[in-house]
């Protein structure tokens, strides 16, 4: 079953920045876009790294640095995301027909679920 938020995936579309949503941990509930460095043109080839710039909402969520490849199917992000002084793995994942990978970045108490879209990776997303 899928994660994905439409509403979520449609505010970071055409662009490398990230939807978050603070689902567990002290900073819960809330929501944010982590707007990034990061430019369509560096990830037409499937692999990007990036890092955020700005936040939407300070009191929620911060910015990291990323890496990231998709799979050769297009429907895996994977990746790092440099928090701190801690690599945190991350694995984002949708269906062919969502326009956006949805996964998970958990560290200690805090867990937040991601929106990335998918077609700046190179991805076609069925329709």
């Amino acid at each position: 079953m899928s994660e994905l938020k439409a509403e979520y995936c449609a505010m970071v579309l055409g662009t490398l920045n990230i939807h978050w949503e603070a689902v567990g941990g002290p900073f819960a509930p809330c929501v944010g876009v982590e707007t990034t460095d990061g430019t369509v043109e560096e990830a037409a080839d499937g692999a990007a790294e990036f890092q955020g710039i700005a936040v939407s909402d300070p009191a929620c969520i911060g910015m990291d640095v990323y890496e990231f490849t998709v799979s050769e199917d297009g429907l895996t992000l994977e990746g790092t995301a440099f928090a701190s002084a801690e690599e945190v793995d991350m694995v984002f994942t949708r269906l062919p027909s969502e326009g956006c990978f949805v996964g998970h970045w958990v560290l200690e108490d805090q867990d937040y679920v991601g929106h990335i879209a998918a077609e700046p990776f190179g991805v076609t997303v069925a329709p």
